[in-house]
């Protein structure tokens, strides 16, 4: 395939994660189950504990890449009195029968943005939307061309993935500037989706201690693709946990409003669960 042709697929699926109203599904959506006694999310996937969920689906027009979707899942831990650190980790879901074929597919996780990258002014446990809107048409077009430029002919998954890491993170667009936390892009993780030593699916033998499967559809897979161990201070972006559950929608009133201090507000025990990573999935057709 040529190389123009590659570097096509990889930009199509990057915006098809930017385009159109796209819908953040919560622990509400997917069935998580309750923490007894509290209106919390207490959800196991095989031998990690998540109390909020955000479930974006990756909307392409490219055959043979329909059905996935993005599966961020968060949980915290309380190292010592004072310290508590968030495992945030990212899945993919795909169908029984997905392959990616003779496709190279990898995928960029931008674990470090300003907190200027936000869905709106409202209640940040609950808005939604797209990457576009998070972070600006212009910015969104610099990072497609950006990848579009970096030259992976005759690359594997790996290298790709790593390159395209490199690239970004040596090159922060004007239009870009203000969601990066300093001079360039930091924090940002490579990891190939195909290929070896790329991830699998989550066996029958593995799910057997998990009692929460948050995608859907419920007979997809889940691949878990990254996880990230951080501090409370963390950042809000276009893939991110959404604060609601069927037991906490059911009990909250007029009167919680939009804070999470407020008189009849509720505070979920992670605390300040809305943190985030920007993600995005390059597709490499490899030659």
């Amino acid at each position: 395939m040529p190389h123009q042709n590659l570097l096509a697929i990889a930009s199509a699926v990057l915006a098809a994660v930017t385009r159109g109203e796209a819908k953040i599904l919560s622990c509400a959506d997917v069935d998580c189950p309750i923490a007894s006694g509290s209106t919390s999310a207490n959800c196991t996937v095989v031998d990690k504990a998540f109390n909020a969920v955000g479930v974006a689906t990756l909307d392409t027009d490219i055959e043979g890449f329909n059905d996935l979707s993005w599966l961020k899942a968060v949980g915290a831990q309380d190292v010592g009195e004072k310290r508590r650190v968030f495992d945030q980790s990212f899945y993919l879901g795909t169908p029984d029968d997905f392959d990616f074929g003779g496709a190279g597919a990898c995928a960029l996780f931008f674990s470090e943005v300003s907190d200027r990258v936000r869905f709106g002014d409202d209640d940040a446990r609950r808005t939604t939307g797209t990457c576009a809107q998070a972070l600006t048409d212009s910015c969104v077009s610099a990072l497609v061309d950006r990848a579009k430029a970096v030259d992976l002919d005759g690359l594997s998954s790996t290298a790709a993935c790593q390159k395209l890491g490199r690239d970004l993170s040596d090159n922060l667009d004007t239009e870009c500037s203000s969601f990066a936390t300093g001079k360039k892009w930091t924090g940002i993780k490579a990891q190939a989706l195909s290929g070896k030593g790329s991830p699998e699916p989550i066996s029958d033998k593995q799910n057997a201690t998990s009692n929460c499967w948050p995608i859907l559809p419920k007979h997809n897979n889940l691949r878990l693709v990254e996880s990230i161990n951080i501090t409370v201070q963390a950042h809000l972006t276009c893939l991110k946990t959404i604060d609601m559950t069927t037991a906490s929608n059911a009990t909250r009133t007029p009167n919680d409003g939009g804070g999470e201090n407020g008189a009849g507000g509720r505070r979920l025990g992670v605390g300040a669960l809305w943190v985030g990573a920007l993600s995005m999935v390059f597709v490499v057709l490899l030659g």
